[in-house]
């Protein structure tokens, strides 16, 4: 599986300019030669990277959701990207893997929400993989994961402004991507660039600089057994 992480800017000012910036960043990678089966922008790309305000227009996050989505269908792809949902108490983050139909194959949303799957099987030229995608929720927030379900062999994880996580050997891998620009929030792990993450816990391929990049890998994935399927577990711990 072709995978391709996109390190952009966001532009938190212009909604309309943001949205521009996102969808010609996916046209750029899309049209690679090869194309990527996957492609992972950072969280928050509703909002510009920031958390909205409880008043944010809802219409402006359903037309970027939108927008992304029909260019999933458009190049035939699957897109993870952290979005936004509206909740009781306001704005919930939330981690989105968009197939090439258009529609969200997995959902993970945090921050007072409900837990989604966050799991989806997917296809790509023939070959069934399992995918996670986890959402974090920003201002600081940093994750250590010591174990992820065993089902999920790959886990896209797009972060918003201030946060990052730090997987161990879960066993599987990791694609983990930030915004371009200058890191915001706590220590060291806030400044940690776009990166993927090897099933032993290595790091692998990892973006040069805090500016805008891409960075590809290609990975082998299998299908999970039905007792992958049946070890659902995750555990995290918060770190300063």
């Amino acid at each position: 599986m072709n995978i391709a992480l996109l390190q952009i800017e966001l532009d938190a000012s212009s909604p309309a300019g943001n949205l521009q910036r996102v969808l010609a960043a996916i046209a750029r990678v899309a049209k690679a030669d090869p194309p990527p089966d996957l492609l992972v922008l950072p969280g928050a790309c509703d909002t510009g990277g920031t958390t909205p305000r409880r008043d944010f227009p809802v219409s402006i996050i359903h037309n970027i959701r939108e927008a992304i989505a029909f260019k999933a269908r458009e190049w035939g792809i699957y897109i993870a990207v952290g979005l936004h949902t509206r909740g009781p108490d306001g704005y919930n983050h939330s981690a989105v893997l968009l197939d090439p139909d258009a529609d969200a194959a997995a959902v993970h949303e945090v921050a007072g929400g409900s837990e989604g799957d966050g799991f989806a099987n997917a296809r790509w030229c023939g070959i069934v993989g399992d995918i996670e995608v986890r959402a974090l929720e920003g201002e600081a927030d940093t994750l250590v994961l010591e174990q992820v379900p065993s089902r999920g062999l790959l886990v896209a994880v797009p972060l918003p402004a201030g946060a990052n996580v730090k997987p161990l050997a879960t066993g599987a891998h990791w694609a983990i991507v930030r915004s371009a620009g200058p890191a915001k929030g706590r220590g060291k792990m806030a400044s940690l660039l776009t990166r993927f993450v090897g099933p032993d816990g290595k790091e692998g391929r990892s973006a040069k600089s805090q500016k805008e990049e891409v960075v590809w890998t290609n990975i082998a994935l299998r299908p999970a057994t039905s007792q992958e399927r049946a070890d659902e577990l995750l555990t995290a711990r918060e770190i300063d």
